[in-house]
């Protein structure tokens, strides 16, 4: 059976934090078990689109929409894959300009991010915000846009070296007269050019469907298998990581004709993501953080509205900052994003601290009146639904407990470091 810092490790990766209730029904399970139970769980339906028109309040709608959703369902892992693909197959709010696209992109996330890889892409291409940003709605014949084209290749599918600048400019024309019309996907073939390309030794009158096929299933199809494979092994266990390894998934995501479920299934499975490298090779980012915190405490996004805080910390949702989307740990360890943690943290302590606005669902904090401090210690960490911590931080909390003799900064304080600690900044 794993151990229990197996399964706390597991529900990190593949969700939003781990609170003790939820790791205590998967303990006991076999690993097979643990993790073919979140790979196949059941997706959670989907809550009616919020009001969306273009405002901050739609901004506000869409994002409180995604993180409570993240914070609620019982399929943590359809969330996390949404995460990681709105950080791959990039647009942003900011380019875009226009909240319901973006809100429908995530959308396709959701529906797509866990089945074939060829109609996920194959709908993102199309996709109406997609098209805004990187520029294909004025690609025309005669007058080829190259960014959505390149980046298809470069960022998308296979990486660099997989192609020829002749490939990024017959694959543009390829995908010429696919553009947007009254917010919607049209292709029109007024601005198509009909004639005859080639594209990595494939010769005809190609669309962008065809230009997808070639990429996944032509002479770059195992460079692509190996590109992907590398992003999600990235993403759920550690950066960097060796070529005997990518090579593995990759053969698992390969035969099962590209389905992204089973190239995690792989990665959950393999023997190196449960190696050391592993459970020290990624710092939650920013919302990753604030949802696992929300879990925690108990808060919801509707109600206390964290997007400048978020911002501050490194990622604003529904706004990667380029195109490669953003970056891992050492980003989210700058100085502004620490102290921008703090504060968040601090507003949350507070408000765990006043009875009018704590969570019905938690309550206010246990009294502290007569206990001792390492008895406090776990009351506290009941209270906020952790589980097992190292034994410096159980030290360093008593030594708070027992130092603090003001009841109200006693617990207010421990809520401040436990929200703030390793055990819930680092996945």
């Amino acid at each position: 059976m794993p151990s229990y810092q197996d399964t706390r490790h597991l529900l990190l990766r593949t969700g939003f934090g781990a609170p003790q209730s939820a790791i205590e029904p998967v303990l006991g399970k076999t690993w097979t078990q643990a993790v073919n139970d979140i790979v196949d769980a059941a997706p959670t339906p989907l809550a009616a689109d919020p009001d969306l028109p273009n405002s901050w309040d739609a901004y506000n709608a869409m994002t409180n929409y995604w993180l409570d959703r993240a914070r609620e369902t019982p399929n943590q892992l359809s969330e996390k894959v949404v995460l990681f693909w709105h950080g791959t197959l990039c647009s942003s709010i900011y380019k875009v300009g226009r909240h319901k696209m973006m809100f429908d992109q995530n959308q396709i996330f959701r529906r797509k991010g866990l089945g074939q890889f060829e109609d996920l892409i194959l709908d993102v291409s199309r996709d109406p915000a997609m098209l805004l940003y990187l520029d294909n709605f004025r690609n025309y014949a005669g007058k080829p846009n190259e960014n959505f084209s390149r980046e298809l290749m470069e960022l998308f599918t296979v990486g660099v070296g997989q192609y020829s600048e002749q490939d990024v400019k017959e694959s543009a024309r390829a995908w010429t007269g696919e553009t947007v019309r009254n917010e919607q996907y049209t292709f029109s073939e007024s601005q198509h050019d009909g004639g005859t390309k080639t594209f990595l030794g494939r010769t005809g009158n190609l669309r962008g469907h065809d230009i997808i096929n070639e990429l996944l299933f032509g002479r770059t199809a195992d460079a692509h298998s190996k590109f992907i494979c590398r992003k999600l092994w990235s993403f759920f266990a550690y950066p960097n990581p060796g070529d005997n390894v990518v090579s593995d998934i990759a053969a698992t995501y390969r035969a099962s004709g590209l389905n992204i479920r089973e190239a995690i299934r792989a990665i959950l499975m393999h023997p190196e993501f449960r190696s050391a490298q592993a459970y020290q090779g990624i710092v939650q980012s920013p919302l990753e953080y604030a949802v696992s915190t929300f879990r925690h405490t108990g808060f919801e996004f509707s109600v206390v509205k964290p997007l400048w805080m978020l911002d501050g910390m490194g990622q604003e949702p529904y706004a990667p900052p380029n195109v490669s989307g953003w970056h891992q740990n050492d980003a989210w360890l700058t100085e502004s994003a620490i102290w921008a943690k703090a504060r968040f943290v601090n507003g949350l302590k507070w408000r765990m601290m006043d009875s009018d606005r704590v969570p019905q669902s938690k309550g206010v904090p246990p009294s502290t009146a007569g206990v001792a401090p390492a008895d406090i210690v776990d009351l506290f960490l009941d209270y906020l639904d952790v589980g097992q911590i190292s034994n410096e931080l159980r030290q360093t909390l008593t030594e708070f407990a027992a130092a603090e003799s003001n009841s109200y900064h006693q617990k207010s304080g421990l809520i401040y470091l436990i929200l703030l600690s390793p055990e819930m900044t680092v996945a």
